[in-house]
């Protein structure tokens, strides 16, 4: 992939900083407000944050087919936790 071909990618408040990332204008976030999206997202932070903290290493993936592209599989070992569940 050369310079030429690369893009940005994000979501913020407004397109102030880079444009096309304005909330208002993304179709795939599911919460109606970019106030909810922030909380979401400190919850989700302050969550995985704690779990640190707490010793607790779970591989939960949010879709399936991120593992498609994963190169430590033998490391976490999802392929065979799903075998079983």
């Amino acid at each position: 992939m050369s310079i030429k071909e690369q893009i940005y990618a994000g979501i913020g408040a407004s397109d102030q900083a880079l444009p096309g990332i304005a909330f208002a204008s993304q179709k795939s976030v599911l919460l109606p407000s970019w106030e909810m999206l922030k909380q979401h997202w400190q919850h989700s932070l302050q969550q995985l944050a704690q779990e640190y903290l707490d010793g607790r290493l779970v591989v939960e993936p949010l879709a399936r087919t991120t593992c498609d592209n994963c190169h430590l599989g033998s490391f976490c070992r999802i392929a065979e936790r799903r075998l079983f569940a």
